[in-house]
């Protein structure tokens, strides 16, 4: 049995991703998502799972569906941005976080 926490929380998802903001992001790995040290877009190993049915998974959903659907409104508003790299999440203030929806 793994000893990775698991994620339901939008408050303690941004937690984790503000550790350490300059290589953090939420990847698959597999099927599942989890926040992981990021080189290039290459994810080292979990540091936690994120729930299916918690507020962190709607927050990236939502994130998501911004970047997708070109809300510029909606995705600015959000902490996350989906990119820079496919299927990535990071915090805005990320260093590599796109500066505009759909630019992933």
């Amino acid at each position: 049995m793994s000893n990775i926490p698991t994620i339901h929380d939008v408050g303690e998802l941004l937690v984790l991703l503000r550790e350490s903001l300059p290589t953090r992001a939420v990847v698959y790995v597999g099927h599942d998502l989890a926040v992981c040290d990021c080189a290039n877009g290459y994810p080292a190993r979990p540091i936690a799972w994120i729930d299916d049915t918690g507020s962190a998974r709607e927050l990236l959903n939502k994130a998501y569906d911004a970047d997708f659907a070109g809300d510029t409104s909606v995705w600015a508003a959000l902490p996350l941005r989906y990119g820079p790299y496919c299927s990535t999440w990071v915090l805005s203030e990320h260093p590599k976080a796109p500066t505009k929806p759909g630019s992933n």
